[in-house]
């Protein structure tokens, strides 16, 4: 194994290890006469047969670059692996819907979360559900402060960006500089875009705080961004709840229009049943008028029969004979 491979192994077992690589921690294993993105190409490409991959990513807090360790196997995550029980993964999606629906911008209360345990299916106390935050905390998937803010890191952006796009999508939008997903991030209160800090102050070097999408004036407080977020997400889940209801009344119109045609259906059905009654009716009717007439010409017969004086029918029958 020649030097630059022996790096590379190396580089692959401390990802392996730690999860996440600061863009500096990178340089300490890459040779001066190889680029950085020559580098991981080769790594990318062994960690790839294993179901992973190494992906740049933006802390969004210090705006410093991280190369982290994905799982590229779609649906697996946290779920996969054998280290978190069941009820660990259910708490872990409490975090993730915590953090990006919440009140605060990308922060999710370690209070709420331990409370939300009693509403979990998979059952855990407080003291195990504290335990699991910070197991996941330790292998890097979220990070807590000494308040109790519990924030998603960039490897467990990274991880989980298709679940986040795909079961959260109605909270979540991609920075308009940038283009890259934002959970923890800012919100112009006027239109609406939303950005990473780093981003925006990479835009505004000259301290303007405008917007980079309509240039009006942003209002970068806590308290006037969390009611704008509070704001935005407010309409997002009337949106879903709009979005339901006329689903169940298209739904309902569905059911209500075969129902009708159902009810079409047994009406002709009854229609015709009446209509074949009449018919036979009248053809009984016609029947039973043919057997009275008969009846009577049988009658007048009968009753000319009996008029005839015994005279003459003798003559009658001697007339047949002499014939």
């Amino acid at each position: 194994m020649d030097s630059l491979n022996k790096k590379r192994h190396f580089f692959s077992r401390f990802l392996l290890f730690q999860g996440s690589v600061l863009e500096s921690e990178l340089q300490r294993f890459v040779p001066p006469n190889v680029s950085a993105d020559d580098f991981l190409e080769e790594t990318r490409k062994k960690l790839k047969l294993v179901g992973l991959d190494c992906i740049k990513r933006l802390c969004e807090d210090t705006g410093c670059l991280h190369y982290v360790l994905v799982n590229t196997s779609s649906g697996k995550h946290l779920k996969s692996n054998s280290l978190y029980s069941a009820a660990e993964y259910e708490l872990f999606k409490n975090i993730l819907t915590e953090i990006v629906t919440g009140e605060n911008i990308g922060v999710a209360s370690s209070i709420k979360v331990l409370n939300s345990t009693s509403s979990m299916i998979k059952k855990m106390n407080k003291a195990d559900a504290d335990k699991a935050i910070l197991k996941f905390v330790s292998d890097g998937w979220i990070a807590k402060n000494s308040k109790g803010e519990i924030t998603l890191t960039p490897r467990g952006v990274g991880e989980f960006k298709s679940v986040l796009e795909s079961q959260l999508k109605e909270y979540i939008a991609d920075c308009h500089l940038c283009k890259d997903i934002v959970v923890k991030g800012g919100l112009c209160n006027s239109c609406g875009v939303k950005f990473h800090w780093p981003c925006f102050q990479k835009f505004s070097r000259n301290d303007a705080q405008n917007c980079p999408s309509c240039g009006l004036g942003i209002d970068s407080s806590r308290d006037s961004q969390n009611s704008s977020v509070k704001h935005l997400k407010s309409n997002a889940s009337q949106n879903t709840q709009e979005s339901h209801k006329n689903a169940s009344q298209i739904s309902f119109l569905s059911q209500s229009n075969h129902e009708s045609s159902e009810n079409d259906s047994q009406i002709s059905n009854v229609s015709r049943s009446r209509h074949i009654s009449r018919s036979n009716v009248s053809h009984n009717s016609s029947a039973s008028k043919s057997q009275q007439e008969s009846r009577k010409n049988v009658s007048q017969v009968s009753s000319l029969n009996q008029k005839k004086t015994p005279r003459k029918r003798i003559q009658e029958v001697e007339s047949d004979s002499s014939d």
